[in-house]
């Protein structure tokens, strides 16, 4: 059988995850290196959805010192952040994965969604812009935007 990459086997664990199969999941991602970085993303996301707060937190940690220069660590860890209800820290690493991927556009609109999600729609259609700048036939971004723009004064 063809070896599968690494990332494509990060992103089936968090498949499996998000469906609800987390035993699978880390069995899946568990055999993986301690310095790959797309199994350390996967590890903290699979315990971020395991409800698992702290060894998200580790995890996706490990992850950004790993790959300091690499956005998608911060993103996912401010992803987390935002569903347990912490947005200032989720926006601080969209911030974060912003510095490290300016041409990325899916940490400003997260970032949009947090501020949005915390009613500082003024805020949030700001981020939107800028997304759509980078991401201009993104439908999601562009609704979000939307809905942005009717809720602010």
């Amino acid at each position: 059988a063809p070896a599968i990459d690494l990332w494509t086997l990060a992103a089936t664990a968090e498949a499996l995850a998000r469906s609800g199969d987390v035993a699978g999941a880390e069995a899946l991602i568990g055999p993986t290196a301690g310095d790959c970085y797309p199994c350390l993303v996967a590890r903290g996301r699979i315990a971020a959805l395991k409800g698992d707060a702290r060894g998200a937190d580790r995890w996706f940690g490990q992850a950004a010192k790993q790959g300091p220069s690499l956005p998608p660590a911060y993103a996912a860890w401010g992803e987390a952040k935002a569903a347990r209800g912490d947005l200032e820290g989720a926006i601080a690493l969209y911030r974060e994965a912003q510095a490290r991927g300016p041409k990325w556009a899916d940490p400003l609109k997260l970032e949009g969604d947090a501020l949005a999600r915390g009613g500082d729609w003024k805020a949030a259609a700001k981020r939107y812009d800028k997304a759509a700048r980078l991401a201009p036939r993104w439908d999601e971004l562009r609704r979000e935007r939307a809905a942005a723009l009717s809720f602010s004064p």
